[in-house]
Formats: structure tokens, C-alpha cells, sequence
């Protein structure tokens, strides 16, 4: 659901993927202001975009023969870009609920 349930309202790709970077925070619709959590489900692919990162990173990084400096260089230079790769492709899975509670923090 990338649509507001109420007014129909969609949200945009980037108020969403600045939430889920921000900790999933809570989104407020523009329109009329129903507020919506990510679901459970976004943390496991947030974390499984994170693994995909990590693990490109451990392959290129441990079958080479480089100073530590430079391995760990390379790890951060392969391993970000993979991770948030990974999060734009699986931001396409991302599903919301429906918060009625409106006390908690928003985007």
C-alpha cells in the first residue's frame, strides 16, 4: 500500500524511502493527515538489504591481497552502494498500516 486508505493519496517515493532510512518513521499524508507505520515486514527487508551489502562487501574484500587500510576502504565502497541498491529494489515490496494513535513521531 503506497496509497493513502482514506483519500487515496500517494505518497511519494521519497518521503517514503526518507522514512525507512530515518528509522521508520511514521508518514503523515498530505491530505488528510492519517498517519501510517511501516509494516513489520519493511524491517526484515530493511535487514535483508543490509545483509546483501555486508555480504558483497566480505567477497570482494576477502579474496584479495591488500593492507587493512585499503580492504576496509573497499568494504565501505562496495558495501553502501549495494545496501541502498538493494533498498530502492526492495522498496518495491513495502507495505503500511494504518496508525491511530497520534502521539507517535512523524515524518
Amino acid at each position: 500500500m503506497k496509497n493513502c486508505e482514506i483519500c487515496r493519496k500517494k505518497f511519494s517515493f521519497g518521503k517514503i524511502f526518507k522514512s525507512f532510512l530515518l528509522g521508520y518513521r511514521t508518514i503523515e499524508c498530505p491530505n488528510c493527515h492519517a498517519r501510517y507505520e511501516h509494516a513489520f515486514k519493511n524491517r526484515v527487508l530493511g535487514a535483508i538489504s543490509v545483509a546483501i551489502g555486508i555480504i558483497a562487501g566480505q567477497i570482494i574484500t576477502n579474496n584479495s591481497e591488500m593492507s587493512v587500510a585499503l580492504k576496509i576502504t573497499m568494504y565501505l565502497a562496495i558495501a553502501l552502494p549495494v545496501t541502498l541498491i538493494s533498498s530502492f529494489l526492495l522498496f518495491l515490496f513495502f507495505s503500511f498500516e494504518k496508525n491511530d494513535n497520534k502521539e507517535r513521531n512523524t515524518y
